[in-house]
This record gives structure tokens, sequence and C-alpha cells, in this order.
């Protein structure tokens, strides 16, 4: 299974990637805000395919998600801090982010 993950290069996505490269094919979305390219170097290394890229820009997203049988969004602000110092932008991540990631598979036909 052809598989892209969101925030797949961050603290829980990598573990989850390491995971998933056991049996499947493996993209990753991330826009390394958490982490590094190092990060996702070492992920790429084992087999993973890397992109930069950030869940607000849709069509970068919907065109690198095309092909792909499953999505997992693990993409957000989730510190609670930096939610508080910016909301306007943790709303744009967590929830049109979000919304932008679930119109891409819509529009690939990605139902899992």
């Amino acid at each position: 299974m052809k598989i892209l993950v969101t925030g797949g290069a961050g603290f829980i996505g990598r573990h989850l990637v390491e995971f998933l490269l056991q049996k499947h094919t493996v993209l990753i979305y991330d826009n390394l805000s958490t982490s590094s390219k190092s990060d996702a170097d070492i992920l790429e290394k084992k087999g993973a395919e890397f992109l930069q890229g950030d869940i607000l820009d849709a069509e970068s997203l919907c065109e690198f998600s095309k092909g792909v049988d499953c999505m997992i969004h693990l993409a957000a602000i989730s510190d609670v801090n930096e939610s508080v110092k910016d909301p306007e932008t943790a709303k744009n991540v967590n929830v049109d982010g979000t919304a932008n990631v679930l119109s891409c598979c819509v529009a690939n036909k990605i139902k899992k």
C-alpha cells in the first residue's frame, strides 16, 4: 500500500513512518517546523520519499498525494503555548490545513 504521512518527519511521525516502511511504500509531507532535514534524510535512507511542504499549500499537497492509497494526517501545531501566542496561525494550520488534507483525499479518491 502507498501511504502518505503529513507531519511524517515529526517525533510521532518518524516512528510511525519507520513502522510503516516495514510493509508499505511511504511518502512524507512535512514543513519541518518541529523537525529537521536530517530527520527526513534518515527516513529517506530507509526508503521513504520526502517532500518539504505545508498543508496550507493545497495545490502542492494534492499533487504529491496523487496515486496514494491512504493518508495519515499528523501535521499540526500541537504546542499549546504556540497556539496561545499565535492563535490565528494555529487555527489556519489545524483547521484550514486539515480541510486541505480532506479536500485532497476527495480530489484524489483516497478512501483511507
